[in-house]
């Protein structure tokens, strides 16, 4: 009677068992009636997860031309990073933002050429350090030269108060790069850099640090 009780009104498709008629016919193949229920069940089960799996993927769709980009990403070391940066960094339309705490001539000068010809072309090249006023002789020395090389270049420089030790560059709002290597003072430190291309992850990055927020 347990498969009977169950299959009252139960209905799947066409398929309806509502007439209180044939219970008794039901009840004399429980077991089989019990089995038949738990495969109409399981069918409902799989259609339910199908109909979910599509409605998901649609949402991801909506949200992203290709989903995959949201976890499209790849590893780089101090001896990987800025040949790969490099490639990224000429090829920017529109803007890039970095953030190095630390900044070197010898950096400075490796990458001005690559921000002259950007800034020539009308991408806005960004850059958050530092005040040198917070580091020591040699570091302030240093960094005060780098400044100088990089506005020459056409860069914008933001300099900070809050001693952030971010690592961070964005590039058209479409490749987040993100690690422990100060991009524009590196010398011998072990190191570990993510690239990753996705306009949702940039822009979250953008929101979130507020590192392309000039006004605060």
């Amino acid at each position: 009677m347990r498969a009977c009780r169950e299959l009252r009104g139960f209905q799947i498709g066409t398929l309806s068992v509502k007439n209180p008629s044939i219970l008794p016919l039901l009840s004399k193949n429980g077991r089989a009636f019990s089995t038949l229920l738990e495969l109409l069940q399981s069918k409902v089960q799989r259609a339910v997860l199908t109909r979910i799996e599509t409605a998901m993927s649609r949402f991801w769709r909506k949200k992203s031309k290709n989903p995959q980009l949201l976890l499209s990403s790849s590893l780089y070391d101090e001896e990987t990073f800025y040949a790969a940066f490099s490639k990224d960094f000429k090829k920017a339309q529109s803007e890039v933002v970095m953030e190095s705490p630390y900044m070197t001539r010898r950096r400075a000068k490796e990458l001005a050429p690559l921000c002259l010809k950007l800034t020539q072309k009308g991408v806005k090249v960004r850059i958050n350090t530092r005040n040198p006023n917070h580091h020591d002789d040699n570091l302030r020395i240093q960094a005060c030269i780098a400044i100088k090389i990089l506005k020459d270049a056409g860069v914008n420089i933001r300099l900070c108060n809050d001693m952030r030790h971010r690592k961070l560059a964005v590039i058209d709002k479409v490749i987040l790069w993100e690690g422990s290597l100060n991009m524009l003072s590196h010398s011998n430190s072990r190191e570990i850099m993510r690239r990753t291309v996705s306009r949702e992850l940039s822009e979250q990055m953008l929101r979130f640090t507020g590192m392309n927020s000039w006004r605060s």
